[in-house]
């Protein structure tokens, strides 16, 4: 900003601050000094830095292989195969005890349970409603509405990784190629305005996401599911690393809060509030109707 447009916005703020026009100014000054303080460095003079860019690279290769786990489990285009692993994820809250109960409520087991000689029909239909009724109650504790929320969670995070990084990336260096994640980038100043829709599409995905140890608990128990029993502990501790990687950039760098105010900026409106994802799944209700 030019010495003369700051003496005269000086003056402004001291003999014309109830102006609108004026507030409006003061507010965009404001919000424009606080980017420019974000650290490390995002924003300098109507432009995004290298530094947002690299953040974007780092959630890019981090979400890659959470994606491989999610498309072939709980995030499978094969609605049914999705509902099967979100159910065995619910299924990891019993007991071995409870899971044996489950178990025992097949049909299979159900049926074989009337060839017992020494019960009649309908105490055993009474033993089987008696255990059915006991996996109900289990399925209403606080430890399964905890368990609603890290699926939501995690419903949230294989949205995430299937955002479109490497549009950013591209408009950052245009020569950005995906398929080799050696590439070093070589990033330029970007105007703000070019990515403006996408910052409110980032913010909608990752504003409310929650990173904790039952969230990674519940990507090795889907890759150990996938694997059926046969994956590597390298494995496991590689997805928590990159579930380490992606929760850092969001809760220190890219966070919902910056975001926000860039976009704010780019609509010259402090008090624009974006959309955000919401996810109210209850994976502990299609439990029970599956049951």
């Amino acid at each position: 900003m030019g010495i003369f447009q700051a003496i005269s916005e000086f003056f402004e703020s001291i003999f014309n601050r109830n102006s609108p026009e004026v507030q409006k100014r003061l507010q965009i000054r404001k919000m424009e000094n606080e980017i420019r303080a974000f650290q490390p460095a995002l924003f300098k003079n109507g432009n995004l830095l290298p530094n947002f860019a690299e953040a974007i690279r780092i959630l890019y290769i981090n979400t890659k292989p959470l994606l491989e786990v999610f498309s072939t489990t709980i995030g499978s285009s094969n609605g049914q195969r999705a509902r099967r692993f979100e159910s065995q994820l619910v299924l990891t809250g019993f007991t071995n005890e409870e899971q044996k109960i489950i178990a025992s409520l097949s049909y299979e087991e159900r049926k074989n349970d009337l060839d017992n000689p020494n019960m009649t029909t309908s105490q055993i239909f009474d033993r089987q409603h008696k255990k059915f009724d006991k996996i109900m109650t289990e399925l209403g504790t606080s430890a399964f509405k905890n368990i609603d929320l890290t699926l939501n969670s995690l419903a949230q995070l294989n949205d995430l990784c299937r955002f479109n990084f490497v549009t950013i990336l591209q408009v950052f260096d245009p020569n950005y190629i995906s398929a080799d994640l050696k590439y070093t980038p070589s990033y330029k100043d970007t105007p703000i305005e070019r990515l403006s829709g996408t910052l409110e599409e980032l913010y909608f995905q990752i504003n409310g996401l929650k990173f904790t140890n039952a969230m990674a608990n519940a990507v090795c128990a889907l890759e150990q599911l996938r694997s059926n029993g046969s994956a590597l502990q390298e494995t496991k501790d590689s997805l928590i690393k990159n579930i380490k990687e992606i929760a850092y950039v969001i809760n220190h760098i890219l966070t919902p809060e910056k975001l926000k105010k860039l976009i704010c900026y780019c609509r010259q409106d402090n008090s624009y509030t974006p959309k955000s994802a919401v996810y109210k799944e209850s994976a502990r209700q299609n439990f029970e109707k599956m049951m």
